[in-house]
């Protein structure tokens, strides 16, 4: 396979996912919302869902990895300056890694808080589950 075939297959299948990836999250924020109960599209509750949700996100990432690295010659000459009479400090060579470092640190940073338990009441923290009795009319 040629290299314009090859980015072109991976620039599809990223827009597909990412297709994919509003419209589960859609479904979750506004069709099944956090509380939602026991409402089900295509026989999947908000949990499922969630499941389709991360799994799209997990291949979208890898995709949009792939198409960095098929890239990657044209980002750094981008950010070199390639092309062009280089007289004083690489600017864009110093907003690229500030750029990275700001996604890293952001993307990183969820796996070093502190989980918090706010549920309150009765039987908070012990797993116990509510359940809401509804009467036929």
């Amino acid at each position: 396979m040629k290299k314009h075939e090859v980015n072109f297959t991976i620039d599809a299948l990223a827009f597909v996912a990412f297709i994919l990836l509003v419209s589960t999250g859609i479904i979750m924020y506004w069709l099944l919302p956090p509380g939602s109960g026991h409402l089900e599209i295509w026989g999947m509750n908000r949990h499922g869902w969630g499941d389709i949700h991360f799994w799209v996100s997990v291949s979208f990432i890898t995709l949009i990895a792939v198409h960095m690295v098929l890239h990657w010659s044209w980002i750094t000459g981008k950010f070199k300056g390639k092309g062009k009479k280089q007289t004083g400090p690489n600017y864009r060579f110093f907003g690229l890694v500030a750029a990275f470092i700001i996604i890293l640190v952001m993307a990183l940073a969820p796996f070093f808080s502190e989980v918090v338990d706010t549920r309150s009441g009765e039987g908070a923290g012990q797993g116990k589950e509510r359940t809401e009795h509804v009467e036929n009319p």
